[in-house]
């Protein structure tokens, strides 16, 4: 007996902010604030994930503001220094 196959939700992005859990795209959001926002609660909710929002416009991750220690936090700026000099 054949199975119907089951159909994935698909990301489509369709907004310029991308909230992302463990590198998988989840939502997108047409402001930075709502997309933060949103970043926060799921960090906070779930602090074990990595949470990242994403500019698609400008390819930057705003990893900095959801580090929760001053070694995340330090890496992740530096991150972000090193690829807005490439």
């Amino acid at each position: 007996m054949l199975k119907p196959q089951k159909q994935l939700a698909r990301f489509q992005e369709t907004k310029r902010f991308v909230v992302s859990v463990d590198h998988q795209p989840k939502r997108s959001y047409d402001t930075r604030e709502d997309a933060d926002a949103e970043a926060k609660l799921i960090s906070t909710a779930f602090p074990v994930v990595s949470v990242s929002v994403t500019d698609t416009e400008q390819e930057n991750l705003n990893m900095a503001k959801l580090a929760r220690t001053p070694e995340e936090k330090r890496l992740a700026e530096e991150a972000a220094a090193a690829s807005a000099e490439s």
